[in-house]
């Protein structure tokens, strides 16, 4: 338990110096990016897929934030600031829709 504390403290310690900035308004997209990744959990523990559907659904919903990052990461912030709130947002979500429609039929609950 004592190294778990030790891992989320550095974690949370960490976590500010991905910004690089020093203003709050880059927090706006971590915490965006936060939602996206409740918003996955909470649809993978709600919806009708069997457990391999899920895995699918999960996978390509991690995959479709990271190559969002890092599609984003090499925009100026300031200048593209709106654009990347919106995309860090939209994308993720979109393409996990677009994934459980195809895979909801392939991979019903039983």
């Amino acid at each position: 338990m004592k190294k778990l504390k030790q891992i989320l403290s550095l974690f949370l310690l960490a976590k500010p110096l991905i910004a690089f900035a020093h203003g709050e308004e880059v927090f706006v997209t971590l915490f965006l990016e936060l939602v996206v990744i409740v918003f996955l959990v909470i649809a993978l523990t709600t919806i009708n897929l069997n457990i391999k559907g899920k895995f699918i659904l999960g996978s390509i919903g991690i995959l479709a934030i990271l190559l969002t990052s890092i599609t984003t990461n090499s925009l100026p912030y300031m200048k593209y600031r709106n654009m990347i709130d919106v995309m860090m947002l939209v994308v993720p979500l979109l393409i996990v829709a677009i994934t459980y429609v195809g895979l909801k039929s392939k991979f019903p609950k039983e």
